[in-house]
C-alpha cells in the first residue's frame, strides 16, 4: 500500500511492507516497525487511518497559514472595491443647479417675497453655501438623508441669515464676524435661535406640533428650536439636559407631527422619502 505524510510533515512517499512502515525520505528510506513508533517520529497522536485519512472523507487540506492569507487577500479586495464603487459625498452643483433653483422657490418663493429679497442674490448664496459644504465637514450624504431634505435645511438656514443681514444693514457683512454654530447641516451663521424660530412658519410648525403632543409638550418646546437648528440628538441632549432616548422620542414626534403639517399646507414636495409613509 501507497500512502504520503501529510504536507506538515513533508508529504513523503510511505509504503506498507511486511507490518511495517517505510518512509522515503530524500536523504533515504527509513524503516519503522509500527506505527506507534511513526506517530512519535512525527510527533502527532493520531490513530494510524486518521492520520493516512483512511476510510474517512477527504476534506481540505489546505495549509491554514494558506488559508489566512486568502482571507486577508479577499478582505483588501473587496475594501478597495468598496471605495471605488461608493459615491462621492456632497452634490454636483453644475448637474443639480436645475433642481436646487426649484427646491429653493418651492419651498422659500413666498418668503423670498415677502422679505423683499432678489430671488437670484438668494439662490446663489445657497449655492455658495452648498459648495462651502461640499468641502466642508457636513457634505451631503445620501446615506442619512435625500436630497431635497438635505437642500431645504441649508437653503433655510442660508435663507435666514440673509434675511438678518439685509434688515439689519445694508452693507455686506463679513462671514468672519458673526459666530458660528456647526450643526447637521454644517456651519450656519446663527447669533441666536430666536431669529430663526421667530418667523412665521417656524411658529405655525412648532404650534402644530405642540398642539398633537400629549404629554410632552414642554419637551417639545424645548427640543424643537436645537431640531430646527440642525443639531444631532447627543448636542439637543447636553443643551437641554435630558437623556439622548427621551430627545430621539421627541424627534420622531416632531418629524411625524411635521409630515402631516407640510402635507395639510401643500409642502409634501419638501419632505424626505422617508416620511411619505407619515
Amino acid at each position: 500500500m501507497r500512502m504520503y505524510l501529510r504536507w506538515e510533515h513533508g508529504n513523503h512517499l510511505v509504503e506498507w511492507k511486511d507490518g511495517g512502515f517505510v518512509v522515503q525520505y530524500p536523504q533515504g528510506p527509513m524503516v519503522f516497525d509500527t506505527w506507534t513508533t511513526l506517530a512519535n517520529h512525527l510527533r502527532v497522536s493520531l490513530p494510524y487511518r486518521s492520520y493516512f485519512r483512511l476510510g474517512v472523507q477527504e476534506k481540505d487540506t489546505t495549509p491554514s497559514f494558506i488559508l489566512d492569507y486568502q482571507e486577508d487577500l479577499l478582505k483588501e479586495v473587496e475594501t478597495r472595491l468598496d471605495l471605488l464603487l461608493a459615491e462621492p459625498l456632497g452634490i454636483d452643483l453644475k448637474a443639480k443647479q436645475i433642481d436646487i433653483r426649484k427646491l429653493v422657490l418651492a419651498g422659500f418663493g413666498r418668503k423670498i417675497y415677502v422679505g423683499r429679497h432678489d430671488p437670484e442674490d438668494v439662490i446663489q448664496e445657497v449655492f455658495k453655501g452648498l459648495l462651502i459644504r461640499n468641502s466642508g465637514t457636513c457634505p451631503w450624504d445620501r446615506k442619512k438623508s435625500s436630497f431635497g431634505h438635505y437642500v431645504h435645511m441649508v437653503a433655510s438656514c442660508i435663507l435666514s441669515n440673509y434675511h438678518r443681514k439685509q434688515k439689519r444693514s445694508p452693507d455686506p457683512v463679513d462671514p468672519g464676524e458673526v459666530d458660528t454654530d456647526k450643526g447637521q447641516w454644517g456651519k450656519c451663521e446663527i447669533e441666536d435661535s430666536e431669529d430663526l424660530l421667530s418667523t412665521p412658519t417656524s411658529h405655525d410648525l412648532c404650534s402644530f406640533v405642540v398642539s398633537r403632543s400629549s404629554g410632552d409638550s414642554d419637551l417639545v418646546r424645548k427640543v424643537f428650536p436645537h431640531l430646527v437648528e440642525g443639531c444631532t440628538v447627543n448636542e439637543i441632549s447636553v443643551r437641554v439636559g435630558i437623556s439622548p432616548g427621551k430627545v430621539s422620542k421627541v424627534m420622531k414626534t416632531i418629524r411625524s407631527h411635521s409630515a402631516q403639517w407640510a402635507k395639510q399646507n401643500a409642502l409634501t414636495h419638501m419632505l424626505p422619502k422617508t416620511y411619505n409613509g407619515v
